[in-house]
């Protein structure tokens, strides 16, 4: 116990002094959760709203692609191409930056060719407008063209030297309007003097002939964001790829990059991240079918590789692959498909899946839509009410994990850890929930969906006030909600608990049954939760029964 006075100060007051009782519990959790997670940092909107960069794309401007499959997960729809996209300093049209996009790999899809595109949008109300830009080829063959989506297309002649080219169109009513400047071929393109005006000819651009490019790339602050969730028990989804290069067919990977990243991450706590550089279908809905074989190949040697490298490293039990996000029950033969591609390719690479509605409705208790995936699903992701607890406890005596997850459909009486609308016990008792359920791993799709000013205007997704935005945008790096701080405490609880379940655990084989049905007992936590839609909402029960593991887990040492 350690006692002590704060004194509390403030301009033009007397100050306040507080007498302060802490104790200190004789235990330490471990620096990694018990409990796996996945939560998305979404670096676009870090880049936005801080003025960095990702070292490629100017900013106010995304990079597209059109490869592989279509929206609808038509195999092999657009074909295969290998793009790369930069700023460059020299030879510029006009200011001192242009952008670029090269293509070294190219071939047709059944249906159309690839592409890629520098895109932005803009809501604009009716009247006429004009889009333009200048630009310029590598060499004679490239083919380039831009486009309106209400105006048109306009083809770009192959022109070694600067040329300007414009669309004008009319808004009929106020729109999202997308703007592209795209590639259409193997070669390279340059865009400079890129502008967006109306009638009057005031400019519109996010960034008019891309001359605003931040000093600051995004690793410092990336960093920032990534500790700050460690500090908070959470793992971040995308960390770090390695940089992989293609000879035609043969794959190189760099782990460089990736293996520094990651070991200062994972010393520090991170617990789970994922495999997204495999160039495999996904979708979130929907998936496209697997390519054509020469993409086969490709992607099952990255997986290879994948495997390998991580299996060496140690860290293959924290991977997964999560490339499908709740897909309808129409696209289970594209996720089995793909999966058991996975699986061929790399079989101790866990697969995730999440389960939304599409993947559970109509529910048959025991016999949820989702159990047609079986076999072919490692990671089982449920939305917290499409949780069928019979189905998925058989999986886990498989050896499968369970998860579960929240999103916006997480509406009262079910818990979630983003509304700011609901009382601060819900993130609490959450993670209590989970580890009632024998839930080893929670998933939540964006802690920094800043679509909209989230000092400005909380209901960044549509539906519910802060889905998406647990943390804001500060000075110089991430400023916590309260919704995030009571998550951290929800996180510290569950380890409460699965501490106080491995301690019981070790007592009964010692043989001191007494000490361990006490800690079993505390562990069922009743007065807390019992199932997800019923639960405290007192704060004194939670503390007081946080108290009592404490206590507890002290007392068996």
């Amino acid at each position: 116990a350690y006692e002590g006075t704060v004194v509390v100060s403030a301009e033009g007051l007397k100050p306040w002094p507080v007498r302060l009782r802490v104790r200190v519990w004789d235990f330490t959790l471990p620096r990694a959760s018990f409990l796996r997670t996945c939560f998305q940092l979404m670096p676009g909107y870090l880049m936005r709203y801080h003025d960095v960069w990702d070292g490629h794309t100017p900013p106010g401007w995304n990079l597209g692609k059109w490869v592989g499959a279509d929206a609808r997960g038509i195999p092999n729809y657009f074909g295969y191409a290998e793009y790369e996209n930069g700023v460059a300093e020299e030879k510029v049209f006009s200011g001192k930056y242009c952008a670029w996009i090269s293509c070294s790999a190219w071939r047709r899809g059944d249906h159309e060719s690839p592409r890629a595109a520098l895109m932005t949008d803009l809501t604009l109300k009716p009247g006429q407008y004009r889009f333009r830009a200048a630009y310029r080829t590598e060499d004679a063959t490239s083919l380039a063209d831009m486009g309106v989506s209400v105006g048109g297309w306009r083809g770009l002649e192959a022109s070694t030297q600067w040329r300007q080219a414009s669309i004008d169109f009319t808004v009929a009513e106020e729109t999202k309007v997308y703007f592209y400047l795209r590639l259409l071929s193997l070669g390279k393109v340059y865009f400079d003097d890129v502008s967006i005006t109306d009638a009057e000819g005031k400019e519109l651009a996010p960034n008019p002939g891309f001359e605003h490019i931040p000093g600051a790339t995004a690793e410092g602050l990336l960093d920032k964001y990534r500790l700050n969730m460690l500090a908070h028990r959470a793992s971040d989804m995308n960390t770090a790829a390695p940089d992989v290069q293609l000879d035609g067919e043969t794959v190189r990977i760099d782990w460089t990059n990736f293996d520094r990243l990651m070991e200062r991450y994972i010393s520090l706590g991170q617990n789970a991240f994922n495999v997204y550089w495999a160039r495999v279908p996904g979708g979130w809905g929907s998936v496209g079918g697997l390519g054509d074989e020469q993409q086969r190949r490709i992607s099952a040697e990255i997986l290879r590789q994948t495997e390998a490298h991580l299996a060496e490293k140690g860290w293959l039990d924290l991977a997964y692959l999560y490339v499908i996000d709740e897909p309808g029950a129409d696209y289970f033969p594209q996720v089995r498909q793909v999966f058991e591609f996975v699986h061929s390719a790399a079989p101790h690479l866990k697969r995730l899946l999440t389960y939304g509605y599409g993947a559970t409705r109509p529910h048959e208790p025991g016999r949820p839509k989702y159990a047609e995936l079986a076999g072919c699903v490692d990671i089982h992701v449920p939305h917290s009410d499409c949780f069928d607890a019979e189905y998925l406890a058989a999986r886990q005596k498989l050896g499968e994990e369970i998860w579960a997850y929240v999103c916006i459909s997480a509406q009262r009486p079910y818990l979630n850890i983003w509304g700011i609308d609901y009382p601060g016990t819900d993130p609490r008792v959450l993670f209590w929930q989970l580890h009632r359920y024998g839930i080893t791993g929670f998933l939540y799709w964006a802690i920094t969906y800043w679509e909209k000013d989230p000092w400005k205007e909380p209901m960044t997704y549509p539906g519910g006030n802060a889905d998406g935005s647990l943390l804001y945008p500060g000075k110089d790096g991430p400023v916590d909600s309260l919704r995030w701080e009571l998550t951290r405490d929800g996180i510290e609880d569950y380890d409460y608990l699965d501490l106080a379940r491995r301690t019981a655990t070790r007592l009964r084989a010692a043989g001191k049954a007494t000490q361990a049905d006490k800690l079993e007992a505390l562990c069922r936590a009743d007065a807390v939760t019992t199932e997800w839609k019923v639960y405290t909402q007192d704060p004194q029960v939670i503390m007081a029964q946080r108290r009592a593991l404490a206590e507890a887990l002290c007392a068996a040492r």
